[in-house]
């Protein structure tokens, strides 16, 4: 097929999905009136943001979804960096991949991107040759400010503990220390992420008691919840969530 195959969206496409393979049949597919809001990427290929989304059309999404690729900032920008500098109307971004190059930097330059977000997940492991140590640092600052907004939050590290802190993840303990004044134990009037409905998020490692100590943690609001951690014994997850259900009954009584 030519190089420069294309083709032009309908122009009352409201939700776009692109699955394995689709770059093969349409190396570039054009936006130049498109009605869509709702873009889902499912592959290792996603410089379509660069080669065919405009600025105008990156602005009018609601919904951005990256699963699965690999992203180099050597010929092409940032995903992050167009979606923090041009996704003013996006609710939902989730990015899920590897990076190839450092993405901490779009977090700081942009610090009150995204307004209207409601929906966070960002699952991400990094080539091993690169380091980029303020990325999760960054992405935690970045979500503070958002905290009252925010109804899902998905943050994750895939790998070792190696190749998790080359991200600065540290084993999910600077993401659990948003939560800290959300602690029933702690006397504060506005709680951090008071909307928040739906957690994913490793359990860090650590003593035996640590499981009792992050379920503390939890917003109240929460009811869809998604932990992961090696070797967690069945004795500190069975008195995790029994912590999980006591915080819940409270809740509701209170």
């Amino acid at each position: 097929m030519p190089v420069n195959q294309h083709i032009d969206l309908p122009p009352d496409i409201d939700q776009l999905t692109l699955c394995e393979g689709w770059y093969r049949h349409f190396p570039l597919i054009r936006f130049p009136h498109s009605s869509v809001t709702k873009l889902h990427i499912t592959s290792p290929y996603v410089d379509i943001l660069t080669r065919c989304i405009t600025p105008s059309a990156m602005r009018i999404l609601t919904h951005l979804s990256l699963a699965d690729f690999m992203e180099s900032t050597i010929d092409f920008m940032s995903v992050f960096e167009i979606a923090l500098r041009d996704g003013v109307n996006l609710q939902c971004l989730r990015i899920r991949g590897r990076l190839e190059a450092s993405h901490s930097q779009y977090f700081r330059q942009y610090p009150h991107a995204l307004p209207c977000l409601t929906e966070l997940g960002i699952f991400v492991s990094v080539a091993h040759f690169h380091t980029d140590p303020d990325f999760f640092p960054a992405v935690c600052d970045f979500v503070l400010p958002k905290s009252e907004q925010l109804v899902h939050l998905e943050l994750g590290a895939p790998g070792d503990k190696f190749a998790q802190d080359k991200l600065g993840f540290d084993g999910g303990r600077g993401c659990w220390a948003m939560f800290k004044n959300t602690s029933r134990r702690n006397k504060v009037v506005q709680p951090l992420f008071p909307r928040l409905e739906s957690l994913s998020m490793p359990l860090p490692a650590g003593k035996k008691n640590i499981s009792l100590h992050y379920s503390r943690l939890i917003p109240r609001a929460v009811t869809r919840l998604t932990l992961s951690r090696d070797k967690l014994s069945d004795n500190c997850m069975n008195a995790m969530f029994k912590v999980v259900r006591l915080h819940f009954i409270l809740a509701i009584w209170n």
